[in-house]
């Protein structure tokens, strides 16, 4: 009998995440566990950059939207920089401005 590993570990995957423990608003420890024990020691579910000693600081939708709407505006101003750095640059080309 062949044992199917990437099946087993495709269930254990499913079953065992990442839990935070928390105390006064602080990170104490980050576990895996399944998610009756993590919810019966009232661990937070693990998000992305959450580590050991920082603030329990989960995403939550209004700060998701002001990343996105930084990283927009970033990239309009990177945009319009662009343009206008070509733009400059076929000036020079065509033998316009030097500065």
């Amino acid at each position: 009998m062949r044992l199917d590993f990437d099946g087993i570990l495709k269930q254990m995957c499913e079953v065992i995440q990442m839990y935070l423990i928390v105390e006064d608003n602080a990170i104490i420890n980050i576990i895996v566990a399944d998610e009756a024990f993590a919810a019966s020691i009232g661990a937070k579910p693990y998000y992305a950059g959450a580590t050991i000693g920082a603030a329990y600081d989960p995403p939550t939708l209004d700060k998701l939207q002001a990343q996105l709407d930084k990283a927009n505006n970033s990239n309009a101003d990177l945009a319009e920089m662009t343009c206008n750095l070509l733009y400059e640059i076929d000036k020079l080309k065509l033998g316009g401005s030097k500065a």
